[in-house]
């Protein structure tokens, strides 16, 4: 809660000053921080007064992937007429593939709980649901957001709906090489510091860090997408928003943990960084690509709102905590994701995957 705290003052910071980007996601976060503290505590009331396993059951009751399918149905049925609103709708098909992944996981640790007074694993079932569970509610809205955006931007007409394919094919590839190296080069790592065994060490991540738990949910949908949706241009556009949210969320991850060697302090949050120079260097390449990417799908008369506003948001964030930095350098990540795909959409730009 102190984080939820925090966040939403910096949201109200920024408004004061304009900033819409520094705004918009330090309110996401205060949502996503207070929404964690206040189903935790829920939960911790309804075990006391009705036990374990009545908690779980109730936690059926909200229905989010309902919600969520009728949701997806939306995003099919939308047509982006530019690069921009193309942009957006990418950016919601990610937070819905996240969402999808994480409710359904919720759903079965729910649907097979252990019955019985004390039945091992249960309680540990129940908190991972709910973490779940808020991520998703989170990244729901998330989705409304950004169709919302994408209605007011406007630009030009995409030119090259066919090259999606090809950046959904290289951004995959990406993100699952991102995913493997955490495998072999962290989880052993954590397993070892933590005290436990590979697969509780991949648990604990997963419930640890957001970034690596999008990852994982994004590279895990794809094939669910490609196998369920008709091919064409809104399967096409599924697919590469799921996979830049992977490809974003694992670099991110593996950033932290084995780039740049993030220290913690008892409470487990970033304190700095073993390798600080490398991080400072990157922050500035990472920048300078940005502005690159930008100037680019502006360039083929694209409205550019949707990576501007994550490049503000790097620039403020920056400047702040040893975390925030590691949060700065993935916004300029994803400025630089979406205005390449801009800029490809919109003629003016090779994909990574030749023809």
């Amino acid at each position: 809660m102190e984080f939820a705290n925090q966040a939403l003052a910096d949201a109200d910071r920024y408004t004061a000053q304009g900033i819409a980007g520094g705004a918009y996601f330090s309110a996401v976060d205060a949502a996503r921080q207070a929404s964690l503290g206040l189903n935790y505590s829920l939960l911790e009331r309804d075990i006391q007064r009705r036990g374990e396993y009545a908690a779980g059951k109730a936690l059926r009751e909200a229905d989010i992937s309902g919600a969520l399918d009728r949701l997806g149905d939306e995003l099919l049925a939308a047509a982006p007429a530019g690069a921009g609103e193309a942009a957006s709708l990418l950016e919601a098909w990610g937070y819905w593939t996240v969402a999808t992944r994480l409710a359904g996981e919720a759903d079965s640790l729910i649907e097979t709980l252990p019955k019985g007074k004390t039945a091992d694993g249960r309680l540990d079932s129940i908190y991972t649901a709910v973490w779940d569970y808020t991520l998703a509610t989170v990244a729901l809205d998330s989705v409304r957001d950004a169709l919302e955006l994408g209605q007011a931007l406007r630009g030009e007409p995409v030119r090259e709906p066919e090259r999606l394919p090809e950046l959904a094919e290289a951004y995959r590839r990406a993100a699952e090489a991102n995913l493997d190296t955490i495998d072999v080069v962290v989880i052993p790592g954590l397993a070892k510091e933590w005290g436990v065994s590979a697969e509780e060490a991949l648990t604990t991540l997963r419930q640890s860090d957001v970034n690596y738990a999008e990852a994982d949910a994004a590279v895990s949908a794809i094939d669910y997408l490609r196998n369920s949706l008709e091919p064409g241009p809104s399967r096409d556009l599924a697919v590469l928003g799921a996979a830049l949210v992977a490809y974003a969320g694992s670099s991110a991850s593996l950033a932290e943990r084995y780039s740049f060697g993030a220290e913690y302090d008892d409470n487990g949050d970033i304190t700095g960084y073993g390798n600080e120079k490398a991080l400072a260097n990157d922050l500035e390449f990472a920048k300078g690509r940005a502005r690159i990417m930008i100037a680019l799908a502006a360039k083929g008369r694209a409205d550019a709102a949707l990576p501007t506003i994550y490049y503000q948001s790097g620039n403020l964030l920056r400047e702040g905590s040893a975390a925030d930095k590691l949060g700065a350098l993935y916004d300029y990540w994803t400025a630089s994701l979406i205005g390449h795909v801009m800029a490809v959409l919109s003629g003016h730009l090779e994909p990574l995957a030749p023809r």
